[in-house]
């Protein structure tokens, strides 16, 4: 049934994935359900354009512009009547690691075979303006050029990389001069909105899991300018994961097929894991508008799976996810606190690991840690501790009270001031 429109809104679709399989009919049934499901969302809500986070063409993208596959997997999938260039709709594109085992550059080149192709290079920025003057930077990058790529043989989707395994970039050169403008381009963005959409996740508890280059220590760009949200694809479902930086990752890479694993899972708190499923086939929907932006997750049939917390403009107080209220853990010896109990486990040896880059991925380490005994902040380096040891009560008081480089104790995801 149509929903009634705000005529404030500015309205997009976000798919990832879906870029069918290499033999025919070319396309799976999850992919052709999207692809209607995406045709009837659009037009309930007069939605113009839809990112494509990557994998377009399963399992080794494309040869030439000529090729069947632009024709077989995409136009006549995706063949909805509010989905073509005659109805003022668009497909922004990006490549994704089965891309890079084809021609990237001849899908870049379709953009000039199609209407509703959008590919002008391998990456790019574009800005939509809202009816209500709402502006949204979108930044879309090549995240294979900058990490390298995950697929070990193009005919074989068993063998891979794990994220954490990734090599780095294949072309140094190349992805230096991407790095340079993506930092340009976040730098100098003064949109309401700003979001980046690229193939490989940030974070993911799913089979490829967090991609080791884009991590906030080796890839602090969005947290720094402030980037609204981060999309992607990569692992075959639909996330929203929360770390407290101020971005909101989402996983929408569920277009073509649903995966259930949660192999990754402890690579982040549960607190953080807002949102997870292996749908069989879907799609994400953006909505903006000068009081905010928000995400929905849907089936492939477009029924909404997960609405996400509204995202304020930037530059709105505060842009950071707030961090959540104080809650004390329960124990048998009653409440913790880092700086006067566990006398129990006091013994002689410090033994401190760095990990982590916010508070938020801090807790989660020590949750998934075997024998942690605490953590604490580091305000100055921007990282956390992991006591895994033991400590003398004294030196731990020292260390703490003398110290103000040092801020809140934390015991698993718990914290204590």
């Amino acid at each position: 049934m149509p929903v009634a429109l705000s005529t404030d809104d500015l309205h997009f679709l976000v798919m990832g994935d879906w870029g069918g399989q290499g033999h025919s009919p070319y396309t799976t049934s999850e992919e052709e359900n999207t692809a209607k499901g995406m045709n009837t969302v659009a037009a309930n809500l007069g939605a113009k354009f839809s990112l494509a986070l990557g994998d377009n063409f399963y399992s080794n993208g494309v040869t030439s512009v000529s090729d069947s596959r632009f024709e077989k997997t995409f136009e006549q999938c995706f063949d909805g009547a509010h989905l073509q260039d005659s109805a003022g709709f668009k497909f922004h594109v990006v490549a994704g690691n089965h891309d890079h085992h084809g021609n990237v550059q001849a899908q870049i080149d379709y953009s000039s075979k199609s209407g509703r192709w959008n590919f002008p290079s391998q990456y790019y920025s574009l800005t939509e303006t809202a009816p209500d003057g709402a502006t949204v930077q979108i930044v879309m990058i090549d995240t294979v050029e900058l990490s390298g790529n995950s697929q070990l043989d193009a005919l074989d989707d068993s063998k891979f990389l794990k994220g954490s395994e990734l090599p780095g970039p294949a072309n140094l050169t190349a992805a230096a001069s991407q790095l340079d403008w993506i930092k340009q381009t976040l730098s100098s963005s003064t949109a309401d909105f700003l979001i980046v959409g690229g193939h490989y996740p940030v974070y993911s508890i799913a089979e490829h899991g967090p991609t080791k280059q884009l991590s906030t220590s080796n890839f602090p760009h969005m947290r720094d300018n402030k980037v609204s949200t981060y999309l992607c694809g990569h692992d075959h479902n639909e996330q929203h994961i929360d770390v407290g930086d101020g971005v909101q990752y989402h996983v929408v890479g569920s277009a073509h097929k649903g995966d259930s694993s949660t192999a990754h899972k402890n690579t982040i708190s549960s607190s953080q894991l807002k949102f997870h499923s292996p749908s069989k086939g879907g799609f994400a929907t953006v909505t903006v508008n000068k009081a905010g932006m928000t995400i929905k997750h849907l089936d492939a049939s477009g029924n909404v799976l997960y609405t996400a917390p509204i995202i304020k403009p930037r530059g709105s107080s505060p842009t950071p996810s707030p961090m959540p209220l104080p809650v004390p853990s329960p124990t048998p010896s009653g409440d913790w606190d880092c700086r006067k109990d566990f006398k129990a486990s006091l013994g002689t040896d410090t033994n401190l690991k760095h990990t982590g880059d916010d508070r938020s991925t801090c807790t989660g380490a020590c949750d998934a840690m075997s024998g942690c005994v605490a953590v604490y902040w580091h305000k100055t380096d921007n990282h956390c501790h992991v006591l895994t040891g033991s400590i003398k009560l004294s030196d731990w008081e020292s260390e703490l009270s003398s110290n103000s480089d040092y801020d809140s104790c934390f015991k698993g995801s718990s914290l204590v001031v």
